[in-house]
């Protein structure tokens, strides 16, 4: 009995075992022939309330750019995506949508973009709150 006992815990095991390991994905970042996944990178919109102030307004206008330039830099070091340049976007970011049906994504498309990732931002009561969504 103990015989069958312990044959039936090394059946499971080496099920397990193989199951487990088969799942496994493996990404060996050090391969020259990597792909790096092009990604678009919006500008954040400011979707607060309207300035009051030209001091307000370079808040926000430096807000947006450490988000963007920290995202950006980010994405980069990990050697995974290849950050578009803004230049070559064809959507104009004061009239960039945020939800999917207000995308157009084959103008991402035309310029090669395989994700993009949309963004705003607003202060409320002292707190920085951004939101952000990855369109693959």
């Amino acid at each position: 009995m103990k015989k069958i006992i312990l044959l039936l815990g090394l059946f499971l095991f080496g099920l397990l075992y193989s199951t487990a390991d088969a799942a496994k994905v493996y990404i060996d970042l050090e391969a020259p022939t990597i792909r790096r996944l092009p990604i678009a990178v919006q500008v954040f919109r400011y979707m607060g309330v309207e300035p009051e102030s030209r001091k307000e307004e370079e808040l926000i206008s430096h807000i947006r750019g450490e988000i963007l330039d920290t995202l950006k830099s980010d994405l980069d070091f990990a050697g995974l995506f290849k950050v578009m340049d803004n230049d070559a976007f064809l959507e104009d970011p004061e009239r960039a949508g945020f939800f999917s049906d207000e995308i157009n994504f084959k103008e991402w498309r035309m310029i090669g973009a395989d994700a993009l990732i949309e963004g705003r931002f607003r202060i409320e009561g002292g707190r920085l709150v951004v939101e952000v969504k990855l369109f693959d």
